[in-house]
């Protein structure tokens, strides 16, 4: 049968040397010679019952029982040449891997635990660090990188070469990141293009290893990519030209990266145009709602045909005062006749006439006399 290749999180590798063996495999390998040169193992292990299995060169993993003279129990066939076994005499348990990194089988099918082998890993991861480093020393960069990535493969959280890898990718990342630096501090016209873009996209994906200094470099550059989005979307509506949408997308960009000059240039100049627009605005509307004024010659025409239109009859006209005195005149008379009785009304009355009869005889325009 075709063993299924495992791999994950919880599978490893495991070197076993060449036909070596534990002391307590001693008697194991009294019958290991006593097996013909055809059946000698390249990679061995012991299971609980001393039987060998033997990896071959040609994809196949044979099991013999060693008791029986190595007489063969099952064979196992892989879709690449195997690379060794083991037996891990505290859990009981056979592996065996071919020459796929990261795959690792047992006989039940099932991946191992990490925690089997831990300290040979940090031991294997901590001798890649140390020729890693080596290579970095003699300015080797790429194989130093190489080997300090191969340190890690054995111990993720291998904290000596991750802080070595971060030190030396954020040497890299600094020259490139100051390179767009320079392109949005100068006062040259700026054409945003998709390849500024794909540039800084592609160093906000720089693996950090956990370096504060080049997460920290990785949001300031996050910042500049808002701070292009905002200029390039000002520039749209520039040249649609709606001024004042453009003006707030500049300064949005100018919060992002306050040194982009030219966003500060086109800022300006989006104001500028906004302001001179209003104000050619504003001068139109205040020339079309002007209202009409009548010449002085309309007004004078205008008052002598009202002054005309007065009755002659009527003679001329009460001043104010005239008019304010006759008012108070009336209004106090009204008052004092309310509190008279109706006697003193009588008399009163009586008088009123014979006085009026008087004033006519003495104008001469007698009237007929009214008896009371």
């Amino acid at each position: 049968p075709t063993l299924p290749i495992f791999s994950g999180k919880d599978s490893f590798l495991y070197y076993v040397r060449e036909n070596s063996l534990e002391k307590w495999d001693l008697y194991a390998e009294q019958l290991i010679q006593s097996l013909p040169l055809r059946l000698r193992p390249m990679f061995l292990a012991l299971s609980p019952k001393e039987s060998l299995i033997l990896a071959g060169k040609d994809k196949k993993m044979e099991i013999y029982d060693l008791h029986k003279k190595g007489e063969p129990l099952f064979s196992l066939l892989f879709k690449k040449p195997l690379l060794g076994a083991a037996f891990d005499p505290e859990k009981y348990r056979i592996y065996f891997w071919s020459s796929l990194q990261g795959g690792i089988f047992t006989l039940s099918d099932s991946p191992c635990q990490k925690s089997y082998l831990s300290k040979w890993k940090e031991r294997e991861a901590e001798n890649f660090y140390k020729k890693g480093k080596a290579f970095l020393a003699k300015g080797l960069s790429d194989q130093g990188k190489s080997l300090l990535e191969k340190s890690l493969e054995f111990q993720p959280s291998f904290e000596p070469a991750k802080r070595e890898l971060g030190k030396l990718i954020f040497q890299d990342f600094s020259e490139k990141r100051q390179k767009i630096y320079k392109t949005l501090e100068s006062s040259k016209p700026l054409q945003v293009s998709s390849g500024l873009f794909q540039d800084i996209n592609n160093l906000l994906h720089t693996p950090t290893y956990d370096y504060p200094p080049l997460q920290q470099g990785i949001e300031e550059l996050e910042q500049v990519r808002r701070a292009l989005a905002a200029y390039q979307k000002g520039e749209n509506l520039y040249a649609a030209g709606k001024w004042e949408e453009a003006h707030g997308y500049y300064g949005k960009s100018l919060q992002y990266f306050p040194g982009f000059k030219w966003a500060k240039i086109k800022e300006r100049e989006a104001w500028e145009r906004l302001s001179k627009n209003q104000e050619d605005l504003k001068t139109s509307l205040q020339a079309s709602s002007k209202p009409k004024i009548p010449s002085v010659a309309s007004k004078s025409k205008g008052s002598e045909k009202k002054i005309s239109k007065r009755n002659p009859k009527l003679g001329p006209k009460k001043s104010t005062k005239e008019v304010v005195i006759s008012k108070t005149r009336n209004s106090q008379e009204s008052s004092i006749a309310s509190k008279m009785t109706g006697t003193e009304k009588k008399a009163i009355s009586t008088s009123s006439l014979n006085k009026r009869i008087e004033f006519q005889k003495n104008d001469k325009k007698p009237i007929k006399k009214v008896s009371m």
